[in-house]
Formats: structure tokens, sequence, C-alpha cells
């Protein structure tokens, strides 16, 4: 068992687990969930997730949720929805969908089933969302949503998933470099904002930028102030992209002169009793199944106003 924390931008334990429990043998996977969005399935995301999926061979998908009430909520869960339907019919899945009555359903759970009994589960905080889900190393990749904080707990049994030997997660180990070159797209990308949304000139901004290039983490500050005293309004995406440099700063800064590595300190291991786990896993699929017999109902149509009240 393991508590998995996600503190920085550039990685995802939840994504990790949630990758090897789809990939896990088992002829169901059960996901719960409050919100959940298109970007959960965008082009850099839903490779890795159906590639887990069909690896794991699995029959049918079973989804609960969500936070349905707000419109916007629950167009973009519709938009999700569909997305992975289609992944399904490509793929022969079946897909089931329950929605909490009153449309009020903020359970995060994730479970694998194989030959009918529960073997993995995730519980925490971390919903079907690019904010949970997504790590922005790769700055191709890079998308205007933001990173949460996110904490969750991550239980298997060995005893049922025999022949598997599963040890779990590690830390991820980031090089100073991929670190250095993330923070160069990062500024880059922070410039092109100015200049696109802007067209502002950046020759007076030299010296905060290379107070962004030498990694003083506080600066962030700095440059809004002074861009407001330009009168240039601060949108989310900049605002963003200045958190993302300040995480790397702050994580370059911790580190020895001649450190080439940095760890992320972001898995705790705890020691159980393979009857514990199963405990545990089993408890959780049971009260999840009660509550989705006794306040959920089945939705079969997601179009022409039968999905979204």
């Amino acid at each position: 068992m393991q508590i998995l924390l996600r503190k920085n931008p550039f990685e995802s334990p939840f994504r990790t687990a949630l990758l090897d429990l789809m990939a896990f043998p088992g002829e169901e996977l059960i996901l719960s969930t409050g919100y959940a969005n298109i970007s959960f399935m965008n082009s850099y995301n839903k490779p890795e997730i159906m590639n887990s999926i069909i690896k794991a061979n699995t029959k049918q998908i079973t989804l609960l949720g969500g936070m349905l009430k707000d419109q916007t909520n629950c167009n973009e869960f519709e938009l999700f929805l569909n997305e992975l339907q289609n992944e399904c019919t490509i793929h022969q899945i079946n897909l089931k969908f329950y929605r909490a009555n009153n449309n009020h359903w903020h359970s995060k759970i994730a479970l694998k089933i194989k030959n009918g009994h529960p073997v993995a589960s995730i519980i925490g905080s971390s919903n079907l969302t690019a904010s949970a889900f997504s790590v922005y190393r790769n700055i191709p990749y890079f998308t205007n949503y933001t990173f949460n904080h996110e904490a969750d707990i991550f239980i298997w049994d060995n005893h049922l998933l025999r022949g598997m030997k599963y040890k779990g997660l590690t830390d991820t180990i980031c090089t100073k470099s991929s670190l250095l070159e993330l923070r160069q797209g990062l500024i880059n990308k922070f410039l092109s904002i100015l200049n696109e949304d802007y067209d502002f000139t950046l020759r007076n901004m030299d010296n905060l930028l290379n107070f962004l290039r030498e990694g003083i983490p506080y600066i962030k500050n700095f440059i809004i102030e002074n861009l407001t005293i330009r009168g240039i309004n601060i949108n989310i995406d900049m605002l963003s992209t200045l958190d993302y440099i300040h995480h790397i700063n702050t994580t370059l800064n911790k580190l020895a002169p001649e450190q080439t590595e940095v760890q992320q300190h972001s898995v705790i291991n705890i020691t159980t009793q393979g009857i514990t786990q199963h405990t545990i896993i089993n408890d959780i699929y049971n009260e999840l199944i009660d509550c989705m017999l006794n306040y959920m109902s089945e939705i079969k149509a997601t179009s022409n106003g039968v999905f979204c009240l």
C-alpha cells in the first residue's frame, strides 16, 4: 500500500498508479469521479490510457459520476464520456455509466476487478481531469491547464495478482538538465503569450527574464507587479506558466552544485499484511457497489438533452 502525493507540475504519481491499475489483468475497470473533462482524453493522455486498458483485456468499464448540477461541469463530463464511449466501441469494450440521482457525486475511486474479485484500488482526491493526471515535462505537449496538489492511496492484493510480483511505485527521478530545458521552454512560452496577446515590446523586461533564468523562485510577484504597472492584464495562462517556472526554480535551488538529478519524494510506502490489503479493497468495492445500487441510475443515452438536465 502506498500514499501518493502530487507536489509539482512535472510528475503525477496518480497518473503512474492509475495506468498500472488499468493494466493489471482483470475483466472490469471501475472508475468513480466527481469531475471529468475532455482534456483527460487528449492526444497526449489517451494513447497511454487506452493501451493500458487494452493490455489488461478489459471487457467492461463502469463509470460513476459526478458533480453535474453545474452546466459547465456537466458539458465537460459529457464530452469526456462520449470520447470514452467512442474508444470503447472501437475496442469492443462494454461501457456503463451511472450518475447520482441528485447529480452530486464526489467520490474518487478506481478499482480493478479480476474473476469477480477486486484486486487493486486507488482512493483519494484525484479526479479524471488533466490537472490531476497530466504531467508537463515535454514542451510540445504543454497545455494551459494548471495542476492540483493531490493525495491518493494505492492498494493492491498480491495474493490475487499472482505472478505479477508487483512492488508499487518508486519516486520519480528528474535530471537537472531536463528541468533547465523545461524552464527555458516555459520562459519562451511566457514571452510568446505577451507578444501574441499584447503586442508588447519586451526590451524593458530583460532584467526580469534574466532573474527567471537565474532561478530566483519568488520573482513571479515582481513580474506580475511590473506588468500590472504597464497596464497589462494577467491571464490564467500567464499565471500558470509563472507558477511552473516557480516550482522548477524552487526545486533547482535545493540542489547542491554537484547534483545532476533530483528525486521527487512523492511516494510513501506502508507495509501491511496481505489480509489487510484484501479486506480494505473488498470494503471499498462493497461500499461503492452499495452506493451505486441505492443512490445512482444507469444512463444509456448522452445526447438530445438526456445527459444534461
